[in-house]
């Protein structure tokens, strides 16, 4: 079983990126549970998305000590770090804050919304980047059920920059 939280601010996309990652789960052939917690304003304020993947039936939907985490914003790691295992592989866009909490086991910088405006010109698929780079690191799912969510999420006109940038968060160097 694998516990991954996703977390940032409103309007990154996190919710999106769990959403994805528990129907790829799906489609590899895992239970998969998601949930997700969000500010009433919802963009500009805390969210956070829990993905629970089991090769058992999933009983409680919540992580409870994630062991991955992916955060887009330092205002999740504040908030959120309780809830992340000491053994846990925590990947945080290094391009929008450092990460100074000594949390996990192993910590990797992804400069995602950089890579998003600069590859893009819009930090928009920032989300993105670092699901790939999660994708690389959790090791349940793979590029085909992610790209087949991808197909059924977003908008035509969108899927070639969506896998690009899933492309781009799972080929890259850290």
């Amino acid at each position: 079983m694998k516990e991954i939280m996703f977390a940032g601010i409103g309007g990154q996309g996190v919710i999106l990126s769990a959403s994805i990652l528990a129907r790829a789960g799906i489609l590899k052939g895992y239970y998969a549970a998601q949930s997700q917690s969000y500010g009433s304003e919802s963009r500009g304020t805390a969210t956070r998305a829990e993905v629970v993947l089991s090769e058992e039936f999933v009983d409680f939907p919540h992580v409870e000590h994630a062991d991955i985490f992916v955060v887009m914003a330092e205002m999740g790691v504040k908030l959120f770090a309780s809830k992340v295992s000491q053994e846990a592989i925590v990947l945080y866009d290094n391009s929008v804050f450092e990460l100074s909490e000594n949390i996990g086991k192993e910590r990797i910088g992804i400069p995602a919304t950089r890579l998003a405006v600069d590859t893009f010109k819009k930090p928009l698929y920032a989300n993105i980047i670092m699901l790939g780079a999660m994708m690389r690191h959790c090791g349940m799912v793979g590029p085909e059920e992610i790209k087949t969510v991808l197909k059924e999420t977003v908008p035509s006109k969108a899927l070639a920059d969506n896998i690009k940038a899933l492309e781009l968060g799972s080929g890259l160097e850290y």
